[in-house]
């Protein structure tokens, strides 16, 4: 079991490090012609195609970031949501269900999406983003998960 953890952080090593090597050799951001980076594939996001590049950078950002958690559609169901709710008795939220935005305005996103989980009495497990996305991220997301189709219409 430890030799495949340890291959695995190998395999995960080597890929960004590909990447990084990427960047650094002046190849253009992929994201700024439409395309998701590497690891946003993977978590389904569709890449670009609405007519409003916001939201298209929005999926961006949320596949990369967000989707591990809150799952692809936003239905709180990411492939993190499992170990969360088993080892720490908490669930992300489900954007895609209206009682969330009874519950969470906007403000109360934008808190948590840049300061963390505890920054609106949520969970501690939710990460700040404050400094790993810019001000144009956040706001970008933010608009990505409100776009999300409510489960429950009002």
């Amino acid at each position: 079991m430890k030799g495949k953890i340890t291959g695995m952080l190998i395999a995960a090593g080597v890929i960004l490090a590909a990447g990084a090597a990427a960047d650094s050799n002046g190849a253009a951001d992929s994201s700024a012609a439409g395309e998701l980076p590497p690891f946003a594939s993977l978590a389904g996001r569709p890449s670009g195609g609405s007519s409003d590049p916001a939201l298209d950078s929005g999926a961006r950002v949320y596949g990369i970031y967000c989707a591990r958690c809150h799952g692809n559609e936003g239905g709180g169901d990411g492939f993190n949501a499992y170990n969360l709710s088993s080892n720490f008795g908490v669930s992300p939220v489900a954007f895609s269900d209206s009682l969330t935005w009874r519950d969470l305005d906007v403000e109360g996103a934008r808190a948590a999406i840049k300061r963390g989980g505890t920054a609106v009495g949520k969970s501690r497990y939710m990460p700040p983003w404050e400094y790993t996305l810019s001000p144009l991220e956040v706001e970008d997301v933010l608009l990505y998960i409100r776009s999300m189709p409510s489960l429950f219409p009002e």
